[in-house]
């Protein structure tokens, strides 16, 4: 992800309702189907991905059988 977006940071929060965008004192955010993601594929049910950074995205079954989307920093 861009280190900035203009000259100001930025944070993502991805849960299983949608996704929301912090940024320069705005939100937006967008609906997603009802699914887990986490950073954990046992344990969370959202995910945080900071500016700067790389993420691997996938869709998983955990131990539980249950389906989740993985976000993971590489």
């Amino acid at each position: 992800m861009p280190p900035k977006i203009g000259d100001k940071s930025y944070r993502i929060h991805v849960n299983s309702s949608g996704v929301f965008i912090k940024f320069s004192g705005k939100m937006g955010s967008a609906y997603i189907c009802p699914m887990k993601i986490s950073n954990d594929p046992r344990f969370g049910f959202y995910a945080l991905m900071d500016a700067n950074k790389t993420y691997n995205i996938s869709h998983i079954k955990n131990e539980f059988n249950q389906d989740i989307i993985l976000i993971k920093e590489i």
